[in-house]
Formats: C-alpha cells, sequence, structure tokens
C-alpha cells in the first residue's frame, strides 16, 4: 500500500549550538550511515551512534570547552575519531542533542511511534507523535562550563554527621558529567552490576570519595552500596541541576483506558528510519495476523480510514460526548 504523506527534502546542512557552547556544522546523513547503525559489531563496541554523528559533522565553529580537544588523537586500541570532533569525548548533554537534531535535520522534527500500554488489563498499542523540535533544551550555565574546561570535576560536601564514617566532618564527593567514553567504558561492566543496579547508576557520575577510593575501586562501590538512600537521593538531586542537554523522555496517555507512561526517545535505527520504521511495523502487524486461525475478508472497494494519532482519537472521543454529560 502506498504511502500518501509527502516526503519533504530539506537543506542539507545545518549548523547547531549544542548545550556547552559546541558550535557545529551538520550534514544529512546518507543510506550507507544508516546501514552502519544495524551493525553488529559496531553495537558491540558502542560506536555506531558515534561514528554516524562524526561522519556528518562537517566542522566546528566554536569548541565550547573542548579547547584541549583540538588535534586529539586516541590511545593505541581506542577507537579512531570518524570528523573533525572527538564526539565521544563530549558530555552526553552535548552528545544527545547533537543527534537529535542530526535526526531533525534529516528527517524533520515528527517522530511517530508505538507502544504498548503498561496496564494488565488493557495492553492495548499506543499509537504516538511528537515534534522533536518542540523538546525543551537546558543549556550548561557559565559556572558548569568553566569546571567542565578544567577538568570535569565537581565538588559536593555532604554535611558532616549523615555518611557513616564522617560524623565530625563533611563527606567531600567528586563527580563529572557524563562523557561518551565513561558510558561506554561503564556499559562494559553493566552486566557484572546487574544485581547492584542503583550503585551502578551512581558509580556512573562519581569518580572520588575523599577518604575513601577513587574509581575504579572496590572500596568506593562497596561505600556507595552502604550509603543512606536519602543521602544517595541528595548527591543524584546535586547532579541533575548540573544537567544539561534536550529532554528525551516523552510521556504518553493510552487512549483506551488512560494509563499514563514514560518512554525514552530510543536513538536506534527505527528513530533515524523513520520510513523503514513504518514498513517494519507492518511487517510486524501481517506476522501477527498470520497467527490467527481466521483472517477478516477486506473488501477492496472499502474506504480506507487513515490512521491517526492518541490525541486525535481522544479529541474525536471528546467531541461526540454529550455536552450535559460529566465525565
Amino acid at each position: 500500500m502506498n504511502d500518501s504523506t509527502p516526503i519533504t527534502i530539506r537543506p542539507r546542512t545545518r549548523i547547531i549550538t549544542c548545550p556547552s557552547g559546541l558550535v557545529v556544522t551538520l550534514r544529512k546523513y546518507k543510506v550507507r550511515e544508516e546501514n552502519g547503525l544495524a551493525n553488529e559489531h559496531k553495537a558491540r563496541a558502542g560506536t555506531g551512534l558515534e561514528d554516524l554523528l562524526g561522519a556528518c559533522t562537517l566542522e566546528v565553529h566554536d569548541w565550547g570547552p573542548y579547547q584541549n580537544l583540538k588535534g586529539y588523537k586516541p590511545a593505541k586500541g581506542q577507537p579512531a575519531v570518524v570528523g573533525p570532533f572527538p564526539w565521544r569525548k563530549a558530555i552526553q548533554g552535548d552528545r544527545s542533542y547533537a543527534m537529535m537534531l542530526l535526526r531533525i535535520t534529516t528527517h524533520g522534527g515528527a517522530y511517530e511511534f508505538d507502544e504498548t500500554c503498561d496496564n494488565v488489563t488493557c495492553k492495548k498499542p499506543i499509537p504516538w507523535e511528537v515534534n522533536l523540535e518542540d523538546r525543551p533544551v537546558q543549556m550548561l550555565s557559565p559556572a558548569d562550563r568553566k569546571i567542565l574546561e578544567e577538568g570535569n570535576r565537581f565538588k559536593l560536601e555532604v554535611p558532616a554527621g549523615c555518611v557513616e564514617g564522617f560524623d565530625d566532618r563533611p563527606c567531600v564527593v567528586w563527580y563529572e558529567l557524563a562523557t561518551g567514553e565513561t558510558e561506554a567504558v561503564m556499559s562494559k561492566k553493566k552486566a557484572k552490576y546487574k544485581e547492584r543496579l542503583s550503585m551502578f547508576v551512581l558509580l556512573l557520575r562519581i569518580v572520588e570519595v575523599e577518604g575513601v577510593g577513587k574509581r575504579p575501586s572496590t572500596k568506593l562501590e562497596d561505600f556507595l552500596d552502604n550509603l543512606d538512600s536519602d543521602v544517595a537521593d541528595f548527591i543524584r538531586a546535586d547532579m541533575e541541576t548540573h544537567n544539561c542537554g534536550v529532554e528525551t523522555t516523552i510521556r504518553i496517555q493510552c487512549q483506551h483506558c488512560d494509563t499514563v507512561k514514560q518512554v525514552e526517545v530510543p536513538f536506534d535505527s527505527a528513530f533515524f528510519s523513520p520510513q523503514l520504521a513504518k514498513k517494519q511495523r507492518v511487517v510486524e502487524d501481517l506476522d501477527d495476523l498470520e497467527d490467527l486461525d481466521e483472517m477478516e475478508t477486506v473488501d477492496p472497494e472499502a474506504e480506507v480510514v487513515p490512521r491517526t494519532t492518541a490525541q486525535e482519537d481522544h479529541q474525536a472521543e471528546l467531541e461526540t460526548q454529550d455536552p450535559g454529560s460529566s465525565s
């Protein structure tokens, strides 16, 4: 069946200013680069998105807080740098923003996806659409940019008496803004910490606790495991105040039972190849039909009803209600 939605051809390049102040020119990605997203070797190495972003970065206009990365060359055994900027060294806030803008540059802001309702009595599909260009963006503050330039070490003092072993002095915690490099290293260890995920989330950012140890360290891991939960929340909240980037959490609502759920922008091959994703959904729907004992006969002369979003279905339901009735 033909898709009647017109495809818009967009300008080939776009200059973007990332949350940290980094300014680059991006170009639209090519078919060969779409293929790279499905490359199993790159997926295992965690370099697929990084290589895509690097290949599509044409020029660096302002290095922002990354002046020390000019002329950067990776150490032996590290992934090669693709393009003029080493995105592996960039903070996550810049990376996610650039990936979002790369997708918008190539395919526009409309993002359609399907989720399944979490309500066990419903479990129906939730078709949803958002405009990626409307996602809120948090810029890095000048003070935090300076800290990033000076080594990416943020200091937090937990008040004396709040942490075991620190009764008479503050507990000094040093943490960083997560970078692609840190996430790649830590993601390889995630399986090791599958029973300690709450501690692992802290370990992604915390590089040292004075008087305890530096990452990687068994002493540091055991210390984080033994933190009181409210102290861990105190640390997480401070980290959150220094975060930057584009909001990737999307709130959706089931049009059948009104259950609300939150999903994350996946940054996967379906996200970067929306037309291929649509075809994949059609194939999955046909596979489901093959499992049925009986299939409904479709009249080729019948009127085709266009697919609507959950928002449109909900609005139509409201418009058909009796004005005198209460919800």
